[in-house]
Order: C-alpha cells, then structure tokens, then sequence
C-alpha cells in the first residue's frame, strides 16, 4: 500500500547533523541513511529523553524518531522481541499521539509490501500494529 504523497518526509541534512553533534553521533558530508547507520539499541533512552524533553522543532522530532524507531529494530533483531519493553511502549504512544508527524515512519517501518509482518524488519510486527491504529487518518 503507498502512502500519498502528501505525508511523505525525509529528514533534512542540517538536521540530522545537528542531532548528530548534539548526540554525539558519527556525521559525514554525503552521509546517507543517517538513522539507520546511527541507530544504536542501547542508547534508546538517550535518544528518546531529549524528544520528550527538549524543546524540538518538527523537523528535529522526526529525525530523532527516524532514529529511534531504527535503533527499536536493531533491539528487536537482537532480543526478537519489543513485548514488555517500557521504552517500546513510549515510542508508540508517541508515535500513536503524533501520527501527524511520523506516518512516513510508520509507514516504511510496518513494510506493507510484505503479507506477513515476520517478513518485513525485525521490528515490523511491532509498529505494523500502530499503521493499523493511524491509517485512516491518511488513506
């Protein structure tokens, strides 16, 4: 299923360099990707504190999303599991509350093409579950 065109969104360059002097993550000119090589399991909560707590602009929040939800997908690849994870719990009440501004994310993650979420990314049978709570809201 293809998300409208309308609700896509990608990060802007100046920001995920920011975020990433800011987090003390790795950046490059060029870099491509940035939330998938940055994502790392366990800086979760780091990751999340300043989303919840800082005072992000729009473009920040998403970018800092992007790289929460990767680095929830490193998790699950390695423990094969979210499920009674309080810090899963928080991203997708987050991600439920701002669906607004994260159904790109939610979208790409829940990999739709795939029938079965077992086939998408590890952590697609996670959020394919928060697609099906916000999708009406934009199909």
């Amino acid at each position: 299923m293809e998300l409208p065109e309308e609700y896509i969104r990608y990060s802007p360059v100046e920001v995920e360099k920011r975020l990433s002097e800011r987090m003390g993550l790795p950046w490059f000119d060029g870099m491509q990707d940035w939330d998938l090589i940055s994502s790392d399991s366990g800086r979760i909560k780091e990751f999340l504190s300043p989303y919840k707590t800082g005072n992000l602009n729009d473009d920040e929040k998403f970018a800092m999303m992007e790289l929460i939800v990767s680095s929830f997908d490193d998790l699950a690849r390695e423990k094969g599991s979210l499920h009674h994870n309080d810090l899963w719990q928080d991203c997708k009440n987050i991600l439920i509350n701002e669906c607004w501004l994260h159904i790109s994310t939610i979208h790409y993650w829940s990999s739709l093409e795939d029938n079965h979420p077992e086939d998408g990314f590890p952590s697609t049978k996670f959020i394919r579950p928060v697609w099906n709570t916000v999708k009406t809201n934009f199909i």
